[in-house]
């Protein structure tokens, strides 16, 4: 039952806040500017139609009648109220945002590629403690066990960095023994959308073909993902420059060579692509839990090291220490001139790419504050939903009705139409 209500209740906060915004698109205020005009100025002529002159009609009712101001305190509240009105009105024309609703890049500005270390490292349970157990699912995968480092991974993207890329092009790449193109960059980024469904779905451990995770090949398949858009955008006649950003999550597992490694980063660095990696995996020593399929669930297998099957396999993630010693803030860019230590492989992707950043989210990390607006150069589009102008303008109109309406302490009922208020009390005369 209180669900039902609470339900009901939403949904009528949602009508509403849909009726304010669209009360809000300078379309909708012209037009009733506009109206309003019209309606008043027909008004106007009804009533001096009705009257020898204007200034009888109004000079009955202000200065001779009972409501103009009478002492120092009416006369206050009538400049607070006026004062109050004109501040709100050059507020709201600024357009102010105070929101925690997400900066988002203009449409169309950048593409994204989120690039997602699968190798059977990242199924480490290490953020589990953090982490709601799924549910709705008896059989989760034969390699997808909840609270995992790719678990982690997917939830930092989706919440953090997605919200921001409305109305511009994301893809997905899978980094195992060779990237697997997950799906190919689309505008689709709704929740029930092809994407999602990947990211949520399909994009697990083991989800790239071969063991390990060749972090080259991987980037490779991005720049091949990039090239392969240019390539259709030029075919459709679209000229116009977009920003690309590819987004490595990984436990710094790589199993590339470097001298591969070296050539993928300095193609990256000549295209001016922008590099955010953001370094997964706790910094202790763990095994990595392996799906049972008879009981569908994570009992007593583990992986085991490839040149020593008998023994269980280890993982854990090097902190990132800084010059003076302090760890790295989690969650947060790091500045690379001040970073000591860390995962080896990230520190090299690191200093090899100009527009590269590097976060260090360890268990515990629930989000990273990563802006896209800011990496290019400030340029940003408020959603319209975090906009409180239509809010302001409400205020300022229900301000100005209570001033009509008596505030100061004026009876300004009177100043209605005698034809008006005859109306009113006529109809609760005959209620009564």
């Amino acid at each position: 039952m209180v669900q039902q209500y609470w339900q009901t209740a939403s949904d009528f906060v949602l009508r509403m806040w849909h009726a304010v915004h669209w009360m809000s698109q300078p379309r909708t205020i012209a037009w009733s500017v506009a109206v309003v005009a019209l309606t008043g100025g027909l008004l106007a002529l009804w009533n001096v139609s009705r009257h020898r002159s204007l200034l009888e009609f109004w000079s009955e009712r202000i200065e001779r009648g009972p409501v103009a101001p009478q002492n120092w305190r009416q006369f206050r509240n009538l400049w607070v109220f006026a004062v109050a009105i004109l501040i709100i009105m050059v507020v709201a024309l600024g357009g102010p945002s105070v929101t925690g609703a997400p900066q988002t890049v203009p449409k169309g500005a950048v593409q994204v590629l989120g690039d997602f270390d699968v190798s059977n490292s990242m199924a480490a349970l290490v953020y589990r403690p953090f982490y709601a157990q799924m549910s709705g699912q008896s059989d989760p995968g034969p390699s997808f066990q909840w609270g995992t480092n790719l678990d982690a991974a997917k939830a930092l993207f989706k919440n953090d960095l997605l919200p921001q890329l409305a109305e511009n092009e994301v893809g997905l790449i899978a980094a195992g023994g060779v990237g697997y193109n997950t799906w190919d960059i689309t505008r689709e980024l709704s929740e029930d959308g092809a994407l999602m469904h990947m990211l949520n779905e399909h994009l697990k451990v083991g989800a790239a073909p071969f063991g390990g995770s060749d972090y080259a090949n991987a980037l490779q398949m991005s720049l091949d993902e990039f090239a392969l858009v240019s390539k259709k955008e030029r075919e459709e006649g679209d000229r116009s420059e977009k920003s690309r950003f590819i987004v490595f999550f990984g436990d710094g597992g790589n199993t590339s060579k470097e001298e591969d490694l070296d050539k993928v980063l300095a193609e990256i660095n000549r295209q001016h692509i922008h590099l955010l990696l953001v370094q997964i995996g706790g910094p202790t020593p763990v095994s990595v839990p392996k799906y049972d399929p008879k009981t569908h669930h994570a009992n007593d297998l583990f992986f085991m090291k490839v040149d020593s099957p008998n023994e269980v396999a280890m993982t854990m993630s090097t902190p990132v220490t800084l010059t003076d010693g302090q760890p790295a803030k989690p969650g947060y860019p790091i500045d690379r001139s001040q970073v000591a230590s860390g995962q080896k492989v990230f520190l090299h992707m690191l200093q090899k790419v100009d527009n590269a950043d590097l976060i260090y989210a360890p268990p515990g990390t629930m989000h990273i504050h990563y802006s896209f607006p800011e990496k290019l150069g400030g340029l940003v589009a408020v959603s319209n939903e975090s906009n409180v102008r239509p809010w302001l303008l409400l205020v300022a109109f229900g301000v100005f009705i209570i001033t009509a309406l008596g505030g100061g302490g004026l009876p300004r009922w009177h100043l209605f139409m005698p034809e008006i208020r005859d109306c009113f009390k006529f109809a609760f005369a005959k209620k009564r």
